[in-house]
């Protein structure tokens, strides 16, 4: 099988004198032999060094990926609770004198004490509750605004934009992610926002066409906690959902 063994053996180990030529069949033969092994051995070490390579890319992709995972949900949830405490400061600088209710005198309403007073001067302008028709219900809503506006506009515009910073996070995948937050939008709110934040939604329908605030409402239950007898009439509750009300939005 290897014909050159016999002159290999001869030439190292029986001649001590081998010719050039020995030599040269010797050394035909290591190289021809070994040659092809290194080649193998040098294959298999770059295709592991590539497998190699590939692990460790993937693994620093994965980190990378997770580390801006985490820096996304760092930075919404900042923004996030940012923005209630926002919302708290705006309830906290509300400041209104009354000066028509006592003939006397006035009467200033601070922070959460304005929205009970508010409500309150509301339903006192609708004295016949069952009468009251959706578009009366509008027109007199639009000029309670148009009195409160100083007071109340900045309060709903930011509360609207901290709904859709949670409902346009892509990064909360379920509902029920999106609820964990709409649940601590809602403990801020307190009966007589609830009250308010209803008739807001539903008599500025027209205000909100592009932006569907009635419908995050609806969708993730902001008004889950209202207290119906707190309305002009507890049935306004249900026009929410009204064909009506879903039209305009």
């Amino acid at each position: 099988m290897f014909p050159e063994l016999p002159v290999i053996g001869d030439t190292l180990f029986t001649s001590s004198k081998p010719s050039i030529g020995e030599l040269g069949t010797a050394g035909d033969f290591l190289g021809g032999t070994t040659v092809p092994f290194l080649t193998i051995a040098s294959v298999l070490f770059l295709v592991s060094t590539i497998f190699i390579q590939r692990s460790q890319l993937k693994l620093q992709h994965d980190e990378l990926t997770e580390t801006q995972n985490i820096f996304r949900s760092q930075s919404f949830e900042n923004t996030f609770f940012n923005m209630i405490n926002l919302h708290n400061q705006i309830v906290q600088s509300i400041n209104y004198v009354d000066t028509k209710t006592d003939p006397g005198g006035s009467i200033e309403y601070n922070g959460r004490d304005y929205f009970e007073f508010a409500t309150n001067e509301l339903i006192s302008d609708f004295p016949d509750v069952n009468q009251i028709k959706l578009e009366k219900l509008i027109y007199g809503y639009g000029c309670y605004y148009e009195k409160h506006q100083a007071h109340v506009g900045h309060y709903f515009r930011n509360l609207y934009h901290i709904v859709k910073l949670v409902h346009d996070n892509t990064d909360l995948k379920e509902y029920e992610d999106k609820m964990k937050y709409m649940r601590i939008i809602r403990a801020q709110l307190s009966s007589y926002e609830l009250v308010l934040l209803l008739y807001n939604a539903l008599c500025s329908a027209e205000h909100w066409k592009e932006s569907n605030f009635l419908n995050y409402i609806n969708k993730y239950e902001l008004l889950h906690n209202i207290e119906r007898k707190l309305l002009i009439h507890p049935d306004h509750y249900n026009l929410l959902r009204s064909s009506t009300v879903q039209k305009a939005t």
